[in-house]
């Protein structure tokens, strides 16, 4: 959001406020909270008729239908502002912005206006969005303009307005304003009649910081490539999906074979990202920075591996990290809608740690042939241990006809998978499970629970738009009916790090696979057996103190020293 912004659409063509209806229940206008509110001399006209002031609550019947419809429309407005600030629409939660006041203001001409100020203040410091309806027919020469202040948001510009430049806003019908309550405004000397409509939408939070992380964290994009064609799709996708692109940096290891496959990325990367051997700078000239690697595919150790390589040489500890597949789309929006379902609200975090977000997407086939958003939240469960590897398996199910924020889920899926920088630092990827592919997720799982950050899967809201089998991704906003990413599943055309398995490698994947279950069986105090030291409890790749593992138990519904499910998922 900017300081101001004007939304130009007419809600309504016929004005529904007349000053007959209102004008024998208004009051003088004040400014000021508490005992500092005042009449300000200079808002009296020069025949002595000041602009004034009422609350719905005192109109007539008539007039409160008329005003029901403006407070079900900005209470649209503080759903949609909680959603892309919170990812949570939870009523309850302090956090949330929640419109708490609405009031008539009427300006009867000859000169009257409004002085500058704030509608903020320490004696009010919860007031933090101001909304503004204007229901006039309104021409050139009546004047009675909005005038906000943008600069006045620093403290050191003080409030001297001849010192700060002004915007000015016309009161035409049907126009909605919204800006921060903290911003110093005015009105204008008004020559006709003039009504507004104000509605201030308080919250506990620090909703301009929320603002300011939702547009400046950095977000590192981890994207780990085996000998396939659709890498660059993928980051194309990331960079042009994006709301806010330049905060990316994006680091790719190629695993390409160095004789057969040559013209394999034919796609072009994006003109505006900037490409760069290895970690590069931070910052820059700004833009998205692709940092790249390279290795043989003959000598790729699977995926796990790869994704330690890009974290621990690549990564130059961003607010954000992002591991994804060389083989995704992504939804319109996706870096804010991931950052605000990552922080959601004091309310909603394990001891106010940030949330690790994850799922498994929708499909997809190439170019950009979208599978149907999945309507709901797409929760991971177990579903079996495999008895050839001991492996858990684990799959997503949506929460069929859900809507609201983010769901609790016990695991996370490595390769759409969003942390915060806290737990990047807290639990390191592991650089021993080499040749592994079932078993990293319940691992790292197990790990970022114990450490004691959720996992969730992101929130999902109906609205239109939202994807149908086969339409193309740019009508897909992040969030709508649970769409943030699609997957490439089939692995028909592309080849994968198996391939590699005949030549030794089963031996590296089976002490991977011990590695995973002494991980996890370290965190029993009544096991027997010995672990190497960086897999015991509070090791640098082991679980952590600050849940257990009976508790991560029983969100999962697994049995991890019985290996078996404790129930059928």
């Amino acid at each position: 959001m900017q300081n101001a912004a004007i939304l130009s659409r007419a809600y309504w063509t016929k004005c529904p406020v007349r000053a007959a209806e209102v004008e024998g229940f208004l009051q003088p206008a004040q400014v000021g909270t508490g005992v500092t509110r005042h009449l300000d001399p200079s808002s009296i006209s020069a025949d002595g008729n000041p602009s004034t002031v009422s609350s719905p609550k005192s109109l007539s019947l008539d007039a409160k239908h008329a005003f029901s419809r403006y407070t079900h429309l900005l209470t649209s407005l503080s759903t949609e502002m909680n959603r892309s600030l919170f990812h949570t629409d939870d009523v309850e939660d302090t956090s949330c912005l929640s419109g708490k006041a609405l009031q008539v203001g009427y300006y009867p001409g000859s000169g009257t206006r409004y002085v500058a100020h704030r509608d903020s203040s320490p004696l009010n410091p919860y007031r933090k969005i101001t909304v503004l309806f204007y229901v006039n027919d309104w021409k050139d020469g009546d004047g009675g303009s909005l005038r906000v202040y943008p600069d006045s948001i620093d403290p050191t510009r003080g409030s001297d307005t001849n010192a700060l430049e002004g915007v000015d806003i016309q009161p035409r019908r049907g126009r909605m304003v919204v800006f921060r309550s903290d911003l110093l405004h005015e009105v204008l000397p008004s020559f006709a009649p003039r009504f507004a409509i104000t509605m201030w939408l308080y919250s506990t939070a620090d909703v301009m910081k929320r603002m300011h992380e939702l547009r400046n964290a950095r977000i590192f994009c981890s994207v780990p490539a085996y000998r396939d064609p659709e890498t660059h799709p993928t980051i194309a996708s990331l960079i042009e999906q994006a709301k806010y692109p330049d905060r990316l940096r994006i680091g790719v290891l190629y695993q390409d074979h160095p004789d057969e496959d040559a013209g394999l990325h034919e796609v072009a990367l994006p003109g505006v990202a900037r490409v760069v051997e290895g970690r590069g700078e931070v910052g820059g000239d700004g833009g998205t920075v692709i940092c790249v690697m390279r290795m043989k595919s003959t000598e790729a150790r699977g995926p796990a591996y790869a994704r330690w390589v890009i974290q621990d040489r690549l990564y130059m500890d961003e607010e954000f990290v992002f591991l994804v597949d060389s083989h995704m789309r992504f939804a319109r929006g996706w870096d804010t809608h991931l950052i605000s379902a990552s922080l959601g609200t004091q309310k909603i975090r394990a001891g106010g740690k940030p949330r690790c977000v994850s799922m498994y997407p929708p499909p997809y086939q190439p170019p950009c042939a979208l599978g149907p958003a999945p309507w709901g939240p797409v929760k991971m469960i177990a579903q079996s241990i495999s008895e050839s590897d001991g492996m858990l398996r684990i799959v997503g199910r949506v929460e069929g006809g859900k809507s609201g924020g983010a769901q609790t889920q016990g695991f996370v899926a490595a390769g759409c998978l969003f942390l915060p920088r806290e737990a990047v630092r807290s639990v390191p990827l592991d650089p021993k499970l080499e040749g592994l592919f079932f078993g990293e997720e319940m691992v790292l799982s197990a790990r970022l629970f114990t450490h004691g950050f959720d996992a969730v899967a992101p929130g999902a809201w109906g609205g239109g738009g939202s994807a149908k089998a086969g339409e193309g991704i740019r009508s897909v906003w992040a969030g709508e009916q649970g769409a943030l990413s699609w997957h490439l599943w089939s692995r028909k055309g592309r080849k994968t790090w198996w391939e590699n398995n005949g030549k030794g490698r089963e031996e590296i994947s089976e002490r991977a696979r011990k590695r995973v279950w002494d991980v996890i069986l370290a965190g029993y105090a009544d096991r027997d057996e010995v672990f190497d030291e960086d897999v015991a409890m509070g090791g640098n790749y082991g679980l952590g103190n600050v849940r257990t593992m009976v508790e991560f138990e029983k969100l999962c519904s697994v049995d991890f020293v019985l290996r078996k499910l404790k129930r059928e998922n």
